[in-house]
């Protein structure tokens, strides 16, 4: 059996700021190549878990095409016993629909508050945290820039409390430099990563292009690397040649498939060459309007048949659903593989998100069907869409155990409260006021007790909205 190296080809410029280093020395045989692909593997959007007070402090995907929102909701977490509550929310809204301020009672009190630019993403987020609701103190801050011909995240800087009233930065700090040319094609993008003490270079990624062209003809990605004299410098970890675009509008700003075959840059086929790995050949096939594509990828020298690695993603319905996964072929034969798997409702929530991957005595997986993979991660969500105008109004989480094989109950949201917010542009929030009794009176300006299904105006605090139940 032949030895060779195969390279994942997902060197990613991904969300951290950095540079993903996917390539490894491996041979034919099974067990390395598993190790190999593993770190494929990591650069997929896999599903992560977050504890259940990040769970409620986050901003959901539920609901945000409505424009009626709910203003309140009651989180409960399950045990062996049933539901039981755990935290309720307030919110507050600017005029899209998007929350400015979460308010939660857990016990102990926390706020949060957001600032949005023009696009609708977020700038500032500032955590707060109380004892008895009344004194709070920044907890922890969340700063974002983007790029604004692509809406790239230039900038996310994370601060925790440093227990003295001052803060300090998270290490999972960064930002990014773009540099362009005069036709504006994006030349040069540096990653600066903050090591605990001060921001540094770390990774960057170089971007050439033939004269007045907007296509690129080459990427070079270099990571910083320190000699015997601790001397810091920049060598190249891989280059992408000979490229060949379908389309492409020069603001390429990433190196993983996604990146080569989106909306707006279409990658027909290049060279991919590494000092570790060698060289590999790959063509884009099977491009569909919807987003799908599959990458095949063959190391020189060698045929398909001998060894090929795929790059498949798959939209399967028409809310997004998606499938998007690695394969690794040896002799026509599925070796290894790994898959992300994603499932929207039409209401554009998501339902199912679930990460496969084929075990490590199974070579005999099939790459278009569930067989021969196992479940490593899921998150699934049971929506009720019962307000008056079609709103959620009850949210229930299960995630995955690997031990019982099956999704357990973990996390039920019940909405109500709804108020439109694109109508209401002055429910911005007032200090406490979620916390303070409402009242609440029909059209009419009669008092009432809020009880019944229908349209009120609720006064709560110093703030006065209209809402429906």
């Amino acid at each position: 059996m032949k030895n060779f190296t195969l390279a994942v080809l997902t060197a990613s410029f991904i969300a951290t700021g950095a540079f993903a280093q996917t390539s490894a020395d491996k041979n034919i045989l099974p067990v390395k190549t598993k190790a190999l692909f593993e770190k494929f593997a990591k650069n997929m959007h896999a599903v992560k878990s977050t504890s259940a007070t990040v769970k409620t402090l986050r901003t959901k995907r539920a609901n945000e095409n409505a424009i009626w929102k709910p203003l309140h909701d009651i989180q409960y977490s399950y045990d062996e016993g049933g539901w039981s509550k755990e935290a309720e929310n307030n919110y507050t809204y600017n005029a899209q629909g998007l929350v400015l301020t979460q308010l939660q009672n857990a016990g102990d009190y926390a706020k949060v508050e957001n600032t949005y630019n023009a696009k609708g993403q977020i700038t500032n987020q500032v955590t707060w945290i109380s004892e008895d609701g009344e004194t709070y103190e920044k907890a922890s801050e969340r700063v974002q820039d983007y790029d604004d011909a692509t809406s790239y995240t230039t900038k996310y800087e994370s601060k925790i409390s440093d227990g003295k009233g001052g803060t300090i930065t998270g290490r999972g700090s960064y930002y990014i430099v773009i540099d362009r040319n005069k036709e504006g094609n994006i030349t040069k993008l540096s990653s600066f990563a903050f090591d605990g003490d001060e921001y540094t270079e770390s990774q960057r990624m170089v971007i050439a292009y033939d004269n007045g062209g907007n296509a690129p003809t080459s990427v070079t990605c270099y990571e910083l690397d320190v000699d015997d004299n601790n001397n810091p410098t920049f060598v190249p970890t891989q280059q992408y040649t000979n490229m060949v675009w379908t389309k492409s509008d020069g603001q390429l700003t990433g190196v993983d498939p996604l990146d080569l075959v989106s909306k707006t840059n279409q990658l027909k086929s290049c060279t991919f060459t590494s000092e570790e790995d060698g060289t590999m050949n790959y063509d884009v096939v099977d491009v569909k309007d919807n987003g799908s594509f599959t990458i095949n990828a063959t190391m020189e020298g060698y045929t398909a048949k001998e060894a090929l690695i795929e790059f498949k993603n798959e939209i399967t319905d028409d809310n997004g659903s998606y499938r998007y996964g690695g394969y690794l072929h040896q002799m026509g034969q599925l070796v290894l593989g790994y898959y992300e798997e994603e499932k929207f409702d039409d209401h554009g929530n998501s339902t199912l998100h679930e990460y496969w991957a084929t075990p490590e005595d199974d070579l005999a997986a099939d790459a278009n069907t569930n067989e021969g993979y196992v479940l490593e991660d899921g998150i699934k969500h049971d929506y009720k869409y019962e307000g008056p105008h079609g709103e959620m109004t009850e949210d229930i989480e299960s995630d995955y155990d690997t031990d019982k094989s099956a999704y357990l109950p973990n996390i039920k949201v019940n909405y109500d409260s709804f108020v439109d917010a694109a109508a209401t542009t002055a429910i911005k929030g007032v200090k406490n006021n979620a916390y303070e009794p409402a009242t609440f009176y029909n059209l009419q300006g009669m008092k009432v007790n809020g009880n019944a299904k229908g349209l009120y105006i609720m006064k709560q605090g110093s703030k006065t909205v209209k809402i429906m139940k």
